[in-house]
Order: C-alpha cells, then structure tokens, then sequence
C-alpha cells in the first residue's frame, strides 16, 4: 500500500473505498497482525459483524496526510466496513503528547455526498466513535445512517467527520445539511482544525426530527487560510438513547465565491454575450494600452475565420477607467452560433448571430412582477419552477389601519399590488412609472409595433391566462387594483388623495420570504405625487381597458378625475424628508410636482378630451417636452421625473391636442433621442446614459439607460433613423456584457450572469435553502455613491463610474432590483424582439 509505513502489514487483499472486498470470517481475528509500537485495546464493543469488508483507511491522527517517512505519527487503521465493528488501535507512547484529545475508533465511509467550492471529494468521510459510546453505521443509498445505542457522556465521542476542507480567511460561508432521526436529537456540526491545536473556527447546534429538514448556516472565516480543515458533525452526550440520525447530502459553499469575477479575470474583450442580430450593428470592445490600431479576428463555432479587420481606437475612456480599442463587425451577417473575437491570444466570450435573441428575455422580464406579487400564492405552473413558490404575503394589508391625521382613522384594504424591489415595501410612485411602461408597452403594439400577439390572451404564464383580456394588461391590473385601494376613502381627511407607501415598522431581515413577516405594517401618509401618478396611470387605463371590460374602465377614470381634484386642492402635500427613511421602507420623497400634474394632465385630456385637461398641459412649463442633456437629465424618466411620461404619450396617442401639436411632440422625441444617442458616441462603450459635470453615474444607473432607450426606440418609430436604433442597440450590449465588468446584468443570461442581487426571497447567497433568482431580472447597476458596507469594503468609491458595481446580495446600492427597473427592460426586449 502506497503511504504506509512499513510497521502496518494487512493480511490479505487490499480493497478499493467504496468496493466488496474480502469476505470476512467470524471466525479469524488475525485478518489484522500484531505490530510493534501499536497495541490493541480490549473492552471495545463489536457492534455488528457483518460478511462484507468494504474498504481500508489509514489517516494520520493528527490531521496531517500520511507518508512513507513518518515516524512518529499516530496512525489509527480505520476497517471500512457498513457496520463492522472496527478494530482500536492505540498509539505509542511517543507519539502520545500529539494526539487527539479522545481515542476514538475511526471508520471510513463513502456516504453522504459531500459538496465544497473545491470539489475535493476524494478524501472519504470518517465515523469516530469513543471507547466509552456505542454505535454502528449503514449505508441506505446515498444517506447515511448512524445508530446509535450508547452516545457517551461528550458531543464528540460519536462524531462524522470530512478532513481537507478549504477555508479561506474573511471569506463567507454556507453550510446546508439534511438529516432527520429517529427522536428529537440535538446535533453539533462544526469546522475547525484537523491537528492541535484543534481550534474551532465555526460550531452550532440544531435539533433533528422525524420530519427530513434542510438546515442552513452562514459564517464568516475569521482565522488564517487553513487549506485542511475539517468538518465535524457531533451526534454524542445526549440523553435519549438509543436513536438513529440519518444524514443525506451536505454542502459548504462561499457565496463570496458567486459574486463577479475578479478584474484581472476579465475577458479583456467585451461583446453582448447573449448575441448580435444578422443585419444589425455589431461592435465588441477591448481595454488595451496599445496606441496603435491592433488586428482582430471574429472565428465562427467551428474556430475558423469569418472575418477580420483592424480595431479603431477610442482612448482613454473617464466613465470606464480603461484606453479602449473599438472593433465593429457589423459586416458580418452569418446566423449561428459560438462566435468569438480575438486579438492576438486574447479572446471574447461566445456568443451568438441569428435573430429571436431576446424572445425569451422578455417574456422572463414580465415573469418578474408575477413572481413580486403580494396578497396570493406563487404556484405552478405559473412560477416556472417548484422553488419559486410561496404561501401568500402580507395578508394583514387587507386591514391596514391609518389614524396619524386629525381626523378619525380608517381602515383601508390595500392588499395585493408588487413588492416594489429588494424589500417588502409597496409604493405608488415607483408602481406608477412600471405600470405606465406596460400600458405604454401596449399601447405602442396597438400603434405602431408588431409585438401585441406576444402578449395575447393565454401568451404569458399567469393565473389570469383565458380570460379574453391581453395577459399583459392583466398583469399591469393587478398592480392598478392596488393603486385604485391606496386612495383616501370619502368623507376622510384628504379624500381621493392616495397614500404614499405601505411597508413594515422596521427593515425586515434578509433573507426572509414574504409570509414570514411576522411584523407590523405601516400605511404611510397622503401625498400629491402619489396622488397626481394615481390619476394619470388610472386614467390611461380607462381607455386602455374600455373594449375589455367597461366597469373598470368606469372605475379607473371615476378614480383619476378624483384624484385630479384632490391634487389640486393639495397641491403641496409632500412626504417629510427622510421621515420614512428610518421606519422600514425607502423614502421616495418628491417636493417638485409640476412634471406629476402635466403627465396627469396628459393622460386624462386623451381619454376624456376634456377642455379643462388641455389647457393645464398646455400652461404647463413642461408641455410636448422631455428631460434631456441639454437640461442636465441623465436619463429622460424616473419615477421623481415623469414628463416625458406625457409627452410620450401624447405623441404616440392620437388625442384632442390635434396633430400639429402631437408632430411637435414627436420632433422633440427625435430630438432628445439624439441628444443621448450623441452621448453614447462620444464614450467608449457607447451608453446612451448623459454624464453629469462630476462624471458620476445614480442609484438605478441601468434603468437610466432603458428608460433612455425606451425614448430611442420611440423616436426611431417616429424617424425612421436607424442611427438611433443602433444607439438603442448599443445601450443593450452594455446591459449584457459589454461593459468594463464583462457583467451580464440580467439573471439567468450570458456568460457572466447576475447572480446575487439585493432582494429578500431571492436569496442563495445568503441562505442556501432559498432559491436562487430567476432569469429575466436587471440589476440597477454601477452607482457611484455605493453607498452599502460591501461597495466600501470593496472600495468602490472614487472608481470610474462604470466599474462600481458588487455583484453582492449586500450591495443593496448597486445590485438590487425593482419593478420600475424591470418594466423598461420588458419594454426594450419587446422592440428589440420585433
């Protein structure tokens, strides 16, 4: 046997782990010689005999890897048998002073499946046992079942352990376990040093039962690297004996491990990684210092050349930190699949040529707000997969009280709507910008696009399907019947103004789902931006939903016009500054509302083509214009910036405003869109995003850049100008890969995919027994302000814009997600798909 010290001999054939071996005699007891320096304890209790011999282990006691050399190791011989009572083998007396605390017989086992972010599954699990506890194992498939008859008098002395485990220092990590016993058990898992001085770096206890359970925890290695490690899980020192612990698969994973690669392990060459159109622009873009033009190769799934050319040189690039070489390929129109580009031995990532390429992806980017639903289960077959489901949330909003005015309180039922992001919070403002974009997405179908039948009746997996109503508009209505139950009722002070926000007293913890809050909720103040946005999303609903279902559409526009009156009754109630930043939910303060009261304006005058609507929209400072570079806007709407929501609108919908007016609006459209097509030209990797003076990118930078490109494709619509429909491309290629992280932004897409965005249920990263997110969610992206504990740590601040981005479930300033984010994703996907 290779690594035995001589001083051991076997009698008989040596086994592989894992295979049958010798057939065992109950009769001999000499299968193992007597050898000098080790003497055989008496006393110890042969638990089960049984005909098979299983495999030979031979480990150091110390922790150490065994070696012809050693001289003075401890050495335990471990008789691999399922059940057979294994032989003790004591040390000699010099090698005393370096053993484990307790003698313990020590077996080797194939089962149970053991994970680590290492895959170092070749070293086998080892059952100790103490001379004073009595037990046995067996194998039943891949669980392991270790019963128990006397456990001793310390956790230890019954023990299942798995050496040569890797931790690495201030890294986190999850330990997921599934057992389940015979009785009520407590067991101890653990991590720590394999030799002395036996510290331990991590331990907990749980409590196993009858029912099989997934048990989770997460820790942080506070110690020095310590590439041997062992896991140690401690079934001794309990009371109710005998009893049987069966233990299935266990995983230690880092989650640090799942965040983005780190920068020098960045493809150099940066592409859409989901892929590029056959007629459409293609450009990939390399970081490289050289200062003149470098030759670039593009070789198809088969490695040969398709085409090749010389890069153009950007240079130094501000928003990216890097001197950057463009490389344009849009001569190339070949379908298929497997592409890369190569400068020299640098090389892209693969990605595709062909069209459909984002049929899926915006079909996952609705998926998104059924899965953000509160107030009703999740289920299948409608959540796409079984660990997507969950109970209903926040029930109690059916009876959420308010009582903070002067006047007597009610109780309002404001069940139902989206969770807003990462948190359990539901706001109208933020609600009101994603359910204009899905109305819009509708609207712009029925118009000028060719994507209506994509979102047809029974086109999208929703519980709503079959009911002779767009499944678009029916996802876009449930978040409308919670806006329209947000409204103060009659008779109340503020009647027809909405309420801002309902959310829980304080943050709830991360990871938690829905149903688990077990918190009180808080139905925040009236304000007027909540209540002007409540107007103009009710009453582009009106018309919207009129040939589908008429009282509804009655109810929309009978909620609009009272909201309209109430607002200008009180036209400055605005939420307290920071007030509600502190109690559990995000502020989304607004104290300017003249945009509010112009898209409100808008939208009513198209559906009623009342007098009193167009002439507040034409008094507006605001009317048939948009936020642009010109005026300092980085992106042409937000939920705090929602202008250019009516002037879209009035563009796109023939209304009583008259035509003249409507081609002015269009014009002005076109002409905004250049404005941050212009943008996107003069940097590196072409974002149609506008700088700001200090260079810095927002919170939310990503939706920027959607919002920006729902513009783009609006104005292409409107032009004919293909120049901005390229912009528009370009503004997706950065989305998906072709940025100075070489991140997809997008779960579920692309070679680098988001991972581990901020959200509360989805949540791996944090906890292994929840899921992971599913495909089709934006991340909001580089914020210069990164603001959260991860983003510092990893010192993003004063980085070039573009690279301050953690994919980091912590990183609530750079990675979370929202509905207002994924709303214009959905949006641009569509147009792009057509």
């Amino acid at each position: 046997m290779a690594g035995v010290p001589p001083a051991l001999q076997l009698h008989g054939a040596t086994p592989r782990l894992g295979e049958p071996a010798l057939r065992h005699d109950h009769q001999r007891t000499d299968l193992l010689r007597p050898v000098p320096g080790l003497r055989r304890r008496t006393g110890v209790r042969h638990l089960d005999r049984r005909p098979l011999l299983h495999g030979l282990s031979l480990r150091a006691a110390n922790g150490g890897r065994m070696g012809s050399t050693a001289q003075t190791t401890v050495v335990t011989l471990a008789v691999v048998a399922a059940g057979l009572a294994p032989f003790w083998l004591s040390e000699s007396p010099e090698a005393a002073a370096h053993a484990r605390p307790e003698n313990v017989i020590e077996v080797s086992l194939g089962a149970p499946a053991f994970s680590t972010i290492d895959d170092e599954l070749g070293t086998p699990w080892v059952f100790s046992l103490a001379p004073r506890a009595s037990a046995s194992t067996e194998h039943l498939g891949n669980v392991l079942c270790v019963n128990v008859q006397d456990s001793g008098e310390q956790p230890l002395d019954v023990r299942v352990r798995k050496r040569y485990v890797r931790l690495t220092r201030d890294c986190w990590y999850e330990l997921t376990l599934t057992a389940h016993a015979s009785l009520p058990v407590t067991i101890r898992p653990g991590l720590r040093m394999t030799g002395p001085p036996y510290r331990t770096y991590w331990e907990e206890s749980t409590v196993l039962t009858l029912t099989p359970r997934r048990h989770t925890w997460r820790f942080r290695m506070r110690e020095q690297n310590d590439p041997e490690a062992e896991f140690v899980l401690d079934l001794g020192g309990g009371e109710n004996t005998p009893f049987k612990v069966f233990l299935g698969g266990v995983s230690l994973s880092s989650p640090d491990s799942q965040a983005s690669p780190p920068e020098q392990a960045k493809p150099r060459i940066r592409v859409n990684q989901i892929g590029y159109t056959p007629r459409g622009a293609k450009r990939a873009i390399l970081a490289h210092s050289a200062r003149s033009p470098l030759a670039w190769i593009v070789r198809d799934g088969e490695g040969r050349v398709a085409l090749e050319g010389l890069t153009s040189i950007h240079g130094h690039d501000p928003a990216a930190g890097e001197h950057l070489h463009q490389i344009d390929f849009s001569a190339l129109a070949k379908p298929g699949a497997g592409f890369s580009v190569a400068v020299g031995e640098i090389e892209s990532p693969a990605f595709r040529i062909g069209v459909g390429l984002y049929s899926n992806l915006k079909s996952d980017a609705l998926a998104y707000f059924y899965h953000s639903r509160s107030g009703t289960p999740i289920e299948m077959p409608f959540a796409g997969s079984v660990e997507y489901t969950r109970p209903a949330g926040h029930l109690n909003d059916a009876k959420a009280r308010y009582a903070e005015g002067s006047g007597p309180g009610y109780t309002l039922d404001v069940a139902g709507g989206w969770y807003d992001a990462g948190d359990h919070g539901k706001y109208v403002v933020s609600g009101a910008i994603a359910v204009w974009t899905l109305l819009d997405l509708y609207e712009r179908s029925q118009h000028l696009g060719k994507s209506g039948v994509d979102f047809a009746d029974g086109a999208l997996p929703i519980p709503e399907r079959n009911n002779r109503v767009p499944d678009l508009l029916d996802e876009a209505r449930w978040e409308l019947e919670w806006m329209l139950r947000m409204q103060v009722p009659p008779r109340a002070e503020h009647a027809g103004m909405a309420h801002h926000k309902i959310h829980g007293r304080s943050w709830t913890p991360l990871p938690q789902l829905p149903h688990e809050d077990g918190q009180g909720r808080v139905l925040h103040a009236p304000t007027t931006a909540a209540t002007l946005d409540l107007a103009a999303c009710a009453a582009q609903a009106a018309r919207i939903f009129r040939p589908f279902d008429a009282s509804f559409a009655r109810r929309c526009l009978e909620a609009a016009e009272t909201a309209w009156r109430a607002a200008l009754e009180e036209p400055r109630l605005f939420t307290p500054p920071g007030r509600f930043q502190r109690s559990g939910g995000g502020d989304y303060g607004d104290a300017n509302v003249s945009d509010e009261f112009y898209w409100a304006a808008a939208e009513l005058l198209i559906t009623t083509g009342e007098t009193q609507y167009l002439e507040s929209a034409r008094a507006s400072r605001h009317f048939l214009s948009l936020p642009s570079p010109r005026t300092g806007q980085q992106s042409s709407m937000s939920w705090q910036e929602v202008a250019g929501l009516g002037t879209l609108s009035l563009a796109l919908v023939p209304s009583r405003l008259g035509e003249p007016d409507r081609q002015t609006a269009r014009a002005e459209i076109v002409a905004v869109a250049r404005e941050y097509a212009a943008c996107g030209e003069a940097e590196g990797y072409r974002v149609p995003l506008a700088p700001t003076v200090a260079g810095r990118y927002p919170w939310g930078s990503n939706a920027c850049i959607l919002n920006n490109m729902i513009l783009l494709g609006l104005a292409h619509d409107f032009s004919g100008d293909d120049e901005l429909l390229a912009a528009m491309v370009d503004g997706m290629d950065y989305l998906l890969g072709r940025n100075p992280m070489a991140q997809c932004y997008v779960t579920g897409y692309g070679t680098t995919p988001l991972r581990n965005p901020h959200h509360r249920f989805w949540a791996r990263q944090k906890n292994a027994s929840f899921p992971k997110p599913p495909p089709g969610i934006v991340a909001g992206g580089p914020n210069s302000s990164a603001s959260d504990a991860v983003a510092r740590e990893a010192n993003l601040r004063g980085r070039p814009p573009q690279r301050c981005f953690i994919d980091h479930i912590d990183s609530w300033s750079t990675n979370e997600v929202a509905i207002n984010w994924n709303a214009p994703l959905a949006w641009v996907a569509a147009f792009l798909d057509e």
